[in-house]
This record gives structure tokens, C-alpha cells and sequence, in this order.
């Protein structure tokens, strides 16, 4: 009978251990899980030129992302990313934050202009070597400022380029290069890449507009697909984190250049679809996106009201709709005050005492 009294210590005792030992705090993630202490507190200057306290906003749930404003490829990408995640956040207590990796050039008067070229209306920090460098540190952010200097600082966001590229009925192509200044600053759109592309390189474009679903080609270059619908024009989308084409299942009208694709593809659909040509300037997107991992991690926090890291987000491409859902069950944590009573070690003790107790009065009782 004193092996039953045993088992019931044994059975007690596990019941005892906490979850978040277990394998986290039982909340599915889209981004990678962090564990780590609180981000010390720091002062740095915004892009008014005024003292920024980094917790001063003292928000439920708080982002930063750390960028410089002359990297021309993937700090764009996240800072729209950003303005777009902000436009669906709605009744939450938030903070976002942009840290600069390079003091050196991101003045407050440079942040200014870069923020209000991208309508990212939230606090862009920078402030002198030191300062920066211990929040590089508390946030475990690798910056290599040689290659951050190596870039071509005379360079912005608008030297970015997207591509549109047409594979014709007769399998022959057209890859039409589009810069960011041709296009809208905020809010571009697969048909603003695709009017730019035709008009810029003097190829006629037919197309129809239909009051509920809006845009459609229905000639490019002299190619017009005929009334019988014997073919007609697919848009095809690039897909960086696939590295190839993807039918469009969305109308051209509601592509989202930066945050859907950065390239688009017009194909006949009598054509060779495995024609379709690679982006041109996919390879040279490779090598910068290379070049700046080198230079700084790229990753973007979404931290607790107690300024503890809790999921990161790497690289440029994640998914909008999955970082605002991450966003809101931080949210849900800062107002579950249990989920942080759960992990108290005294709360745990409690429960090993009285395990333990019960196992001896069972074995007494046995005896």
C-alpha cells in the first residue's frame, strides 16, 4: 500500500510543475517565441529632435523595429509592413518604435523626412554611438557598421524598382522595370504597376473596368484576347519566400505592391506558363537582402507592458495579417493577470508543500 502513497507523491508532484516549463505559456505564435528579461529603460531622440524616453508611452503592447534610412530593400519593406499592421490595430493600447542602426547618417531631420515619406507616424529614434549601442545590446541586435557605411548613402526608397513582365501567345516576353518614383508613395497597387510599366515603355494596354470587380487586361502590346474566350490574360504573382510564380487569387486592383508581391506577371493563357521569366532583379534583391542581414539583424519585437521580448518576426517576409494577430494575444496577456500569476515560483511551491503533505498523511494512514 506505501507504493500507492508513492505513485499519488509522484502524480502530485508533476501536476505541480509549471507549463511555461513545459514548452511555453500554451499560446500558439506566428512569430518565433522569445524568453528573455525586460529591455532596460533608454533615452534617445526622436525625429523632432526631442528627448524620447523608450518606455515613455507605457503601452500594453509595444513594437520596435530597428531600420536605416539607407537601406534601400529591406528596412522599406518593414516600415510599410508596419504602416499597413497599424491601420488595422483599432481600440488597442500600442506602441510602435523605430530604432536606428546608423547614427552616423539618421539625424533627427533624416528619420523626419523618411518618416513622412512613408507616413509612419510613430517615434524614429536615434541619438550618439553610445546610447545606441547599449540598445543594440539589450536587444541582441548585430550591427557591423562597415557594411552599413559601405552603402550608397545618396540612395532612398525611391531607387527601389518592381517589375512587371508579360508572356505573350506566342511565348515571346517583355520584362518592364518600374521605380518607386513612378509609382504611388503609399497604398501601390498591381494596377499602378501596371499602367506605369505600359506608359513608361510605350506599350499600348486594353483593359475594361467593371464597377464590382474593377480592373482587367484585356490587351498588351497589340496582343488582344478574343471575344470567344479562346484565351485570355492571368495575372501571376511573385512569391519571394517560394521563389517562383502564383496564379493571382485576387483582382490586379487589390495586389498590394510590397506587402502582397513585388512583381507582377501578365500571361496569356494559351501560352507556356514554365516560360515565364525570373524577376531581373530577383538576384540583385538576394545579394542586398545578403548584405544588409550582414549589416544589422533584421527583426521586428513585439514586447509586453513590462518591455519583455515576446515573438520576433525575421526578415521582410512575414505575413501582416499573422504580426497583428500576435499583436492582440500580447494584448490578451497584458489583460489576463493570471498569466503571469501562473508562472510565480511561490504559487509552484505551494503546490509541491501540499503534494507532499498528502502523500505523508496517505502513508500514514496506510501504515
Amino acid at each position: 500500500m506505501k507504493k500507492l502513497a508513492y505513485c499519488l507523491s509522484i502524480i502530485l508532484l508533476i501536476s505541480a510543475i509549471p507549463s511555461v516549463l513545459g514548452g511555453g505559456d500554451g499560446v500558439h505564435w506566428n512569430g518565433y517565441r522569445l524568453d528573455r528579461g525586460s529591455i532596460s529603460n533608454h533615452m534617445l531622440t526622436d525625429q523632432n529632435g526631442e528627448l524620447y524616453s523608450l518606455q515613455e508611452g507605457n503601452a500594453d503592447v509595444n513594437v520596435v523595429a530597428f531600420i536605416f534610412t539607407s537601406c534601400v530593400d529591406v528596412c522599406p519593406v518593414i516600415t510599410n509592413n508596419l504602416v499597413i499592421a497599424e491601420k488595422q490595430l483599432e481600440g488597442i493600447d500600442y506602441q510602435f518604435i523605430s530604432i536606428t542602426v546608423d547614427p552616423h547618417t539618421d539625424t533627427p531631420q533624416v528619420l523626419k523626412d523618411y518618416s513622412e515619406d512613408f507616413d509612419a507616424n510613430w517615434p524614429h529614434l536615434t541619438g550618439n554611438h553610445s546610447e545606441l549601442s547599449t540598445v543594440w545590446d539589450d536587444f541582441q541586435i548585430s550591427v557591423l557598421e562597415e557594411e552599413i557605411q559601405s552603402h550608397d548613402h545618396s540612395h532612398d526608397h525611391e531607387n527601389m524598382s518592381h517589375e512587371m513582365i508579360v508572356l505573350y501567345p506566342d511565348n515571346s516576353t517583355s520584362m518592364l522595370k518600374v521605380g518607386m518614383d513612378s509609382l504611388p508613395m503609399n497604398n501601390t497597387t498591381g494596377w499602378n504597376l501596371t499602367t506605369a510599366a505600359t506608359s513608361e515603355n510605350n506599350i499600348s494596354l486594353n483593359y475594361s473596368t467593371h464597377e464590382e470587380y474593377g480592373n482587367s487586361v484585356t490587351g498588351i502590346n497589340g496582343y488582344d484576347s478574343p471575344e470567344d474566350w479562346s484565351w485570355y490574360w492571368n495575372l501571376h504573382l511573385w512569391s519571394d519566400e517560394n521563389m517562383s510564380w502564383e496564379v493571382s487569387n485576387v483582382g490586379i486592383d487589390s495586389v498590394m505592391i510590397m506587402n502582397d508581391t513585388n512583381h507582377i506577371a501578365w500571361v496569356a493563357s494559351n501560352a507556356n506558363q514554365s516560360k515565364i521569366p525570373m524577376p531581373m532583379s530577383v538576384h540583385s534583391d538576394e545579394a542586398h537582402e545578403n548584405e544588409t542581414s550582414i549589416s544589422h539583424s533584421t527583426q521586428t519585437f513585439i514586447l509586453d507592458d513590462d518591455w519583455k521580448p515576446i515573438v520576433v518576426y525575421t526578415g521582410t517576409n512575414w505575413n501582416i495579417d499573422n504580426f497583428v494577430e500576435d499583436i492582440n494575444r500580447a494584448l490578451s496577456l497584458a489583460d489576463d493577470p493570471n498569466s503571469k500569476d501562473s508562472r510565480l515560483p511561490g504559487f509552484t511551491f505551494g503546490i509541491v508543500i501540499m503534494s507532499l503533505s498528502l502523500a505523508i498523511i496517505a502513508e500514514r494512514r496506510l501504515d
